[in-house]
């Protein structure tokens, strides 16, 4: 056990150290806690977490959700942001939804809707600000979001990777099943399938299936690890009429499972004892269990490991100055690999951190080589720029213990970082636990209760030392007979705020370190802690001021549409005046531009979808005048750090709830109400009757592309070009010097500028005509956004060949419903759509004896009850009241929370429901 571990190493350093006598320093560490400090107030950390309903979700289901965003290391709830943005990303990479959500005291509520016809998948739940933007998308709100769908056709599709014979066992294929709705294969059925990544189309095949209904898709005509969201599209074609389409992801993040080795702090330092920390995985991210011994040069044996969770484990050890050491790793299936841990150093220092549950001591222990005694060094505890802890000092002995007290502060992560002339040499986290998480418990709720029957109960909420907290709470009931749920799986405001928003990197079974917690659990944080990427800035840039600066401000709830009124030759009108309109909002507003053309509208509260005409004229009324908005660009979709939890077989992994739901589908059903195989019978109705992508002059074909942006993703922004950067995968844009001045072009990662093409004329790049055309569409709206139909992307080869060697580097095609060079926009007069606040619904709750039909309907709720806004007073009360369903079986209810000082709050309570 690690603990016994544990307990021997502390002794052995004891015994080592003799004695720990630290001697006083020079006076250093206030040069670290200044700029330290400035960084807090310039930089201050916001973090997002989002409460769902339920775990997964169901094409049809609606997800009822609740944002919390908080400021600083104590969780305070921020007045920073005045928006939040809550964003559905699909298996594909394309974004299915996009709400911004006004936030009121740091919080926000909505809904996002699921159409019956959407595709089974791993989808993401991403949530971020503004301001969060200035940071690694690591630290955004991002999870896998399995959601099922029930085929229309009742095709059901089971998946499994496979493996070559060699001794390394690298991916090779993927065979893919076909089954009717009864569990049968479909035998001798033609299969079209896509090999894709998230940006370009790999491979285009067709097959058929065999006597099992099996189809084996080849994965070795190219190495798709160069990419971690490639992805299978398969077709079925049942008849003529009949197409069905699955998506598969190919999950290769490793060609083999890969083991790495973290010295405590940083470095292995010769002639001291080193913790070292490890971490094992296999191809697709998750951990694996390994075993293995440390070998010298003469591959004596110096001390052997195993992981102990998640495929991570420690081992210590003292290494000899000019020595190389190798680790002898053995997988599970008994393979075995020789790994070379890191360099020893000849000089240094090694930080260990041993932190004790509920307690606000931190034993630390400073062991150093050497050359190293007596020299002055600095210590820092900090969380977010929150300073707990700084000293100088000057260690006098190999070993020291200093005994560092963090009596301020609330639980979470602490770096440690050891400083010595100026440089960060040492850095360690560890989570700190204070035991301040708020005790919510429940009255007047009873063990059983009977179907249909009013709900209600009082809710308590204390602190810890047992007094009542007020605060904002939310709470979901399900019906988990329905819903299941792996509690250690989740993720929860405490493994999100606590854990996932301040480290890099994909953390697998989030909330199994705060459920249930154990010695042993926290022992296995620790180890995370020790094996997980940290750092929100580099100390040599903050200690030299050379942090860059935000681009992206916080985003107030009022906005601002500004710009640039010019001249036809590029200068500044001054005095011009600017015409703001909109006739839906009854809205017209004016204002004058400075003497350096700039024009600024505030204090705007934009609602969704509105529409505006921005209108510019000179001092004496003239129109000979361009009108340049300003404004920040969408965000992409970035890159997923949790590809570890995708799955191959969404409907088989929710199969308790895809069969539930097929169940109460047939009940509507039977009464004539609208059931979603209904609402999916009319939507494929409705599609065949629809064209795809009108107006394409895709060579290929309409559609074959590798990406492709509808025109409903065109409208929120001032420029195309600032709909599109980030955007587009694969596509930069770069601006150079031309014959007619700067220019910018979209072009590709790989290098070379890309073919662009309007409605089929390609625009030539060296002609000064075209380059004026090229300019104007992307950054001026030469061509009107509500104009464009779609924009397809054409990177793969496959693609790209048909128009020649010119267009080697990609294609982008812009289909409009109609335009010509000749049509020149009133450069004076600007049509924007900017991004409003989402509305959204509130969650009905349903009470019964109305109809018989009204209460057949209520009884299919998996979602029994859903309250984003619980109001504890400062008593510490609430009251919960609601109906349940006519179903029996076991409910489940969560709350969470933020109290009034940043405690957080997380309680989960059950009850049957039986006749």
């Amino acid at each position: 056990m690690i603990k016994n571990f544990v307990s021997r190493v502390l002794l052995y350093l004891l015994l080592f150290s003799q004695s720990a006598i630290i001697a006083n320093a020079q006076d250093s560490v206030e040069q670290i806690l200044k700029p330290l400090e400035a960084w807090a107030k310039e930089y201050p950390s916001e973090k997002v977490y989002v409460h769902i309903d339920k775990p997964y979700y169901m094409a049809g289901d609606t997800i009822w959700f609740k944002t919390y965003t908080v400021v600083g290391a104590y969780h305070q709830l921020s007045s920073l942001s005045g928006a939040v943005y809550v964003d559905l990303i699909s298996s594909t990479d394309s974004v299915v939804s996009s709400l911004k959500l006004p936030l009121i005291a740091g919080m926000a509520k909505g809904n996002i809707s699921l159409p019956v016809e959407l595709k089974a998948g791993n989808y993401r739940l991403r949530a971020y600000t503004q301001w969060m933007r200035n940071t690694d998308s690591d630290y955004f709100y991002d999870r896998i979001l399995y959601i099922g769908a029930i085929s229309p056709y009742g095709i059901q599709t089971q998946a499994t990777l496979q493996f070559d014979e060699t001794e390394e066992k690298k991916i090779n294929g993927m065979h893919i099943r076909f089954l009717d709705g009864e569990g049968r294969p479909l035998v001798d059925k033609s299969i079209e399938y896509f090999i894709r990544t998230e940006a370009e189309l790999l491979s285009q095949r067709k097959g058929k299936t065999d006597e099992e209904g099996r189809l084996m898709v080849p994965l070795s005509e190219r190495s798709l690890r160069d990419s971690i969201t490639a992805f299978i599209v398969s077709e079925i074609r049942l008849d003529k009429e009949k197409v069905t389409t699955s998506i598969f992801p190919i999950n290769l993040q490793y060609d083999r499972a890969d083991v790495q080795f973290f010295p405590e702090s940083g470095d292995l330092v010769a002639g001291v004892p080193n913790r070292i920390a490890f971490k094992a995985v296999s191809v697709n991210g998750l951990g694996v269990e390994i075993k293995g011994e440390v070998l010298d040069e003469n591959q004596q044996i110096l001390t052997t490991f195993n992981s102990v969770h998640a495929g991570m484990g420690q081992f210590m050890f003292t290494p000899e100055s000019g020595k190389q050491y190798k680790a002898q790793v053995v997988f599970q299936d008994g393979s075995t690999k020789q790994l070379s841990l890191p360099k020893v150093k000849t000089s240094g220092y090694v930080l260990s951190v041993y932190s004790q549950a509920a307690t606000d001591t931190v034993l630390l222990r400073i062991m150093c080589s050497n050359d190293r005694l007596k020299q002055p060094i600095s210590i820092v505890a900090q969380a977010d720029g929150e300073v707990f802890y700084a000293t100088d000092l000057s260690p006098n002995r190999p070993l020291n213990n200093l005994y560092v007290p963090l009596t301020q502060g609330v639980s979470g992560i602490v770096q440690f970082t050891l400083f010595s002339q100026g440089q960060a040499l040492n850095e360690r986290i560890a989570f700190i636990e204070r035991g301040d998480n708020l005790n919510i418990s429940l009255t007047n709720l009873k063990d059983s209760y009977k179907p249909r029957s009013e709900q209600n109960f009082n809710l308590s909420v204390l602190d810890n030392e047992g007094l009542p907290v007020s605060g904002n709470f939310s709470l979901a009931v399900t019906d988990e007979s329905q819903v299941p749920v792996k509690e250690e799986q989740e993720t929860t405001i405490l493994s999100q705020l606590l854990l996932q928003s301040n480290l890099r990197g994909y953390i697998e079974q989030p909330n199994y370190y705060f459920t249930n917690i154990t010695d042993e659990k926290r022992d296995h944080l620790d180890l995370l802690l020790m094996t997980q990427g940290y750092r929100r800035f580099i100390w040599s840039d903050l200690l030299a001021d050379k942090l860059k600066k935000p681009i992206y401000p916080p985003e107030k709830m009022v906005s601002s549409i500004s710009g640039k009124l010019l001249t036809l030759q590029g200068k500044p009108v001054v005095n011009g005046k600017i015409t703001l309109l909109s006739v839906a909002a009854n809205i017209t507003l004016e204002t004058i531009t400075d003497t350096e053309g700039v024009f600024v509208f505030d204090s705007l509260f934009l609602a969704d979808n509105i529409k505006f005409t921005i209108q510019g004229r000179s001092e004496k009324g003239s129109d000979k005048v361009e009108l340049v908005l300003e404004g920040i660009p969408s965000l992409g979709v970035t890159y997923n750090k949790n590809t570890a939890d995708l799955s191959l077989n969404i409907n088989q992994q929710l199969d308790t709830y895809f069969s539930s739901t097929k169940k109460h589908d047939d009940a509507l059903a039977k009464v004539g109400l609208e059931s979603r195989l209904i609402k999916l019978n009319e939507v494929i109705v409705n599609a065949k009757t629809a064209k795809s992508l009108p107006r394409s002059y895709n060579l290929n074909g309409p559609g074959r592309a590798d990406q492709i942006i509808s025109a409903s993703e065109l409208g929120t922004c001032p420029t195309l070009r600032a709909c599109l950067e980030g955007r587009l995968r694969g596509v930069v844009f770069r601006t150079e010097q031309t014959s007619i001045g700067p220019v910018t072009f979209p072009t590709s990662t790989r290098g070379g500028k890309m073919q662009v093409i309007i409605d089929g004329r390609i625009l030539d790049l060296h002609s000064d005509g075209d380059l004026q055309d090229l300019v104007g569409i992307f950054e001026q709206n030469l061509i009107d956004p509500t104009q464009i139909l779609s924009l397809e992307v054409l990177r793969s080869p496959s693609l790209t060949n048909i128009y020649g060697g010119g267009a080697a580097t990609g294609v982008i095609l812009i289909n409009t419903k109609g335009w010509s060079p000749t049509e020149r926009t009133d450069y004076s007069t600007k049509l924007y759509a900017p991004k409003g606040f989402t509305s959204t619904r509130e969650f009905y709750s349903p009470k019964y004896g109305v109809s018989e039909r009204a209460d057949i309907l209520a009884d299919q709720r998996s979602t029994v009850y859903w309250s984003p806004v619980v109001s504890v007073n400062k008593e510490g009360k609430a009251s919960v009241s609601y109906f349940n369903t006519g179903n029996e079986g076991k409910y489940r209810i969560v709350i969470e929370g933020i109290g009034a000082n940043g405690q957080l709050a997380r309680g989960v309570f059950h009850y049957q429901i039986a006749k």
